[in-house]
């Protein structure tokens, strides 16, 4: 039985990779995560991401409540 770490870059390059790489459902999806390390507002972007996931927001509308904590 495996730890999942995940080390969260930092929030403009946490967005970025979302957008091109994955989608914030897809990233929720296949991520196993049992503990995440880096920048504090990433971490919180990344709750906010998984809450509303699973409140069925669509990727743009959840990039958009992203990108939005960056100000």
């Amino acid at each position: 039985m495996g730890f999942n770490k995940y080390f969260i870059p930092d929030p403009a390059d946490f967005i970025e990779r979302l957008e091109k790489f994955t989608g914030p459902r897809e990233f929720v999806a296949i991520k196993k995560i049992d503990a995440v390390m880096g920048d504090s507002l990433s971490v919180d972007m990344l709750d906010k991401m998984y809450e509303m996931v699973r409140a069925g927001h669509t990727n743009d509308e959840v990039l958009t409540e992203l990108k939005s904590m960056l100000k």
